[in-house]
């Protein structure tokens, strides 16, 4: 165990908790009538469960240690896990923060969503094309030029989705 060992999983401790904080002062009010696109219970788990591991592997390497005869290597392999574990958490909590801080809403035809602190009103009618990402978030494009991204596992995205979809479906003059 290294002081540069210490120092990384003390950081990845710092992130989480950073990134915990920034999930908890990105919680959105609810828009009365609006059918919102919030996290999943898919997002939380993973948040949770994977900063669970990290602490629960992390202990074992700083305080348990083993007395195996191939215990270096064992200790070498629950570091990196405790590492891999953490940065997971990291990924998903920010993950988390840009669903959230989208804000993005549905109601009828009306397209509601935060853009660089703009609040954009768009018509689902006016969907052009739809394609998935590399990261796995659908793109939807705008006759006016905006772009949505949605991630596809968020609560309500199905219904969002499948909006634009039939959208995209209708023939058009």
């Amino acid at each position: 165990m290294t002081s540069l060992d210490l120092f990384l999983v003390g950081g990845i401790a710092a992130a989480i908790c950073f990134a915990l904080c920034c999930v908890v002062l990105s919680i959105q009010p609810k828009k009365p009538g609006w059918i919102m696109i919030t996290p999943a219970p898919l997002h939380w788990s993973a948040i949770i469960l994977s900063a669970a591991l990290f602490l629960f592997i992390g202990y074992i390497w700083l305080f348990v240690g083993s007395s195996r005869p191939d215990g270096t290597s064992q200790m070498r392999i629950a570091f990196w896990l405790s590492v891999i574990f953490g940065a997971g958490s990291v990924v998903a909590a920010f993950q988390t923060i840009r669903i959230m801080r989208n804000a993005l809403s549905l109601r009828g035809n009306e397209i509601a969503f935060q853009k660089a602190g703009d609040q954009i009103l768009l018509r689902c009618s006016d969907v052009v094309s739809g394609g998935r990402r590399w990261g796995g978030e659908i793109r939807f494009r705008f006759a006016d030029g905006n772009i949505l991204d949605v991630d596809p596992y968020a609560h309500n995205a199905d219904r969002l989705i499948e909006r634009l979809a039939e959208q995209l479906a209708v023939p058009r003059r």
